[in-house]
Parts: structure tokens; C-alpha cells; sequence
């Protein structure tokens, strides 16, 4: 339980990150048009930050959710069984 509650915050770090980058370049495409500036910026910055934020919700609603954690440890396992078997 401890690995999955780590697991979604490190999701939820990574995901502002890309929230913060994605909004400063879209900041930085807006300010070399002197059309978009002013509302059209703002909603343009928006919906940015609204879709990175829907993605986050899907990432963490598919950690979250047993059935799709327990397939993911299911297949480190596998992948750990193999490694052990390749070493000898």
C-alpha cells in the first residue's frame, strides 16, 4: 500500500512538471503573437492546464484502481523471474 501511495505522488510531481513546462511554452508562443494576447491567451492557457489536469485524474484513477496495480505487480514479477532465470 505504501508502494501505490508513493507511486501516485510521484505521478501527481511529474504531472505538475509537465503542467508548469506546457504552460510556460505555450506562455511563450502566445507572447511572440501580439494577436493572441489579452482573453484569447487566457483561455488558450486554460484549456491547457484543464487537459493536463484530466490526464493526471486518468493516470491516477488507473493506479489507483486494484485490478490495473495488481496486472502491473503481476508483470514486474515476471519480469524479476526472468532476470533471475537469464542470470543463471
Amino acid at each position: 500500500m505504501k508502494r501505490n501511495i508513493l507511486y501516485v505522488l510521484s505521478l501527481l510531481i511529474f504531472s505538475w512538471i509537465l503542467l508548469i513546462f506546457f504552460s510556460f511554452i505555450i506562455a511563450l508562443i502566445i507572447s511572440q503573437v501580439s494577436e493572441l494576447k489579452g482573453i484569447l491567451a487566457r483561455i488558450i492557457d486554460l484549456f491547457t492546464g484543464l487537459a493536463i489536469f484530466i490526464v493526471w485524474l486518468l493516470i491516477w484513477y488507473l493506479v489507483v484502481k486494484k485490478s490495473f496495480y495488481e496486472r502491473i505487480k503481476k508483470f514486474m514479477n515476471k519480469i524479476e523471474f526472468l532476470q533471475i532465470f537469464m542470470a543463471y
